[in-house]
């Protein structure tokens, strides 16, 4: 029921999207437009509204298929996990540099091959961290992309030195549309799904998140630790 009432929001939403997206290319080409201001703020408001619902609506797919075990991992050989981190970090440097935040890749080579699915390791798992970290770090501020690993594990760390979540509010992050407490909601809002979903997937290969203190005693640090072989996890 989940699935498919998350598969029919998408419809009608992607339509209001659409439409907004359109009015706002017309506003931009009518200068002279009356009250213009007030509409284009109206129609960003849409649009970055539109934006989080769509966001909203692809996790509780995510987490329909996955947890009916219709989210098939695709475990293949990657030789260069490097390499990935280090085009993950690029993906972001812009954003970082935008806002004068210190984005950082410190890896400790080499890294040894390994066996994920690696799609969904970097984009629903890793960049869904890393994101997070950019936007609750403060200007000026600094993000660490680390990794280590051995032949048995890899051990990937996103920290910040951001506002960071209280000891006892960590463990909830990881729940679905657990409530925070005002304190950690203030410093961390978030749909309840990004890592909810990233959890599952690092439980599926064998592995496991876990939170622990950020830079310079400020922030926090996200630890993604999984197995260097996965394929023991796959019919999880």
């Amino acid at each position: 029921m989940l699935f498919m009432v998350s598969h029919d929001l998408k419809t009608p939403l992607n339509v209001i999207l659409g439409v907004a997206e359109a009015l706002q290319d017309t506003l931009r080409a009518q200068a002279d437009l009356k009250d213009r201001d007030e509409v284009a703020e109206g129609l960003d408001t849409i649009v970055a509204m539109g934006g989080d619902m769509a966001r909203l609506i692809d996790g509780l797919l995510s987490s329909a298929r996955i947890e009916s075990g219709k989210e098939r991992l695709e475990f293949t050989e990657v030789t260069d996990l490097a390499g990935i981190l280090g085009t993950i970090t690029g993906v972001f440097q812009r954003e970082a540099r935008r806002r004068r935040i210190d984005l950082r890749l410190r890896l400790a080579a080499p890294l040894p091959t390994v066996h994920w699915d690696i799609c969904r390791i970097q984009y629903h798992v890793l960049n869904n961290i890393l994101s997070n970290a950019l936007k609750y770090t403060p200007d000026g501020g600094t993000v660490e992309l680390r990794a280590q690993g051995d032949q048995e594990r890899v051990v990937i760390e996103i920290a910040d030195n951001g506002p960071g979540i209280p000891r006892e509010e960590r463990a909830k992050v990881f729940h679905r549309f657990e409530r925070l407490g005002v304190q950690a909601e203030r410093a961390y809002q978030s749909s309840g799904l990004g890592l909810y979903n990233a959890n599952l997937l690092a439980r599926q290969h064998g592995g496991a998140i876990r939170i622990g203190d950020g830079l310079d005693g400020r922030g926090v640090t996200f630890s993604v630790e999984l197995p260097v072989v996965a394929e023991a996890a796959a019919g999880d």
